[in-house]
């Protein structure tokens, strides 16, 4: 759907995608990530703001609430969608994929991102409430 040449997948949780997606267990995400069309992630915010600090849009197939919470705001952005594991099928049929668009929407975010410490804020406000 992204045109993409090629799916690889990272780490031990195995969906199912079927042979034709690479499957490796580690991968060093600061060189992978920026060439890397589209990221389908489960939402969570480590993942998602590797994929978005690198400039790539996100989908994501949320597990828990928090990440359904972080994919409307990516959808806000125009920087992700959120799909649903039972349903993302039918929810691509009925809202075509607009690839250059989230692409853009993860770049310009991308461009902020390089002057936050968004993992030294989020230490920062963890040890402010065990504090």
């Amino acid at each position: 759907l992204v045109g993409a040449s090629r799916a690889i997948r990272i780490g031990s949780f195995d969906p199912g995608y079927g042979e034709h997606v690479a499957h490796y267990q580690w991968l060093p995400g600061s060189q992978v990530l920026p060439r890397c069309k589209f990221v389908l992630t489960q939402g969570g915010a480590g993942s998602t703001y590797q994929a978005l600090r690198a400039g790539v849009p996100v989908a994501c197939i949320p597990s828990h609430r928090n990440h359904v919470a972080l994919a409307r705001i990516l959808e806000k952005l125009e920087a992700g969608i959120l799909l649903y594991m039972e349903t993302w099928q039918q929810q691509l049929k009925e809202m075509p994929l607009d690839v250059n668009k989230l692409q853009a929407g993860a770049r310009a975010l991308s461009t902020h991102m390089q002057h936050i410490d968004g993992p030294g804020n989020a230490a920062t406000a963890m040890l402010d409430l065990i504090s």
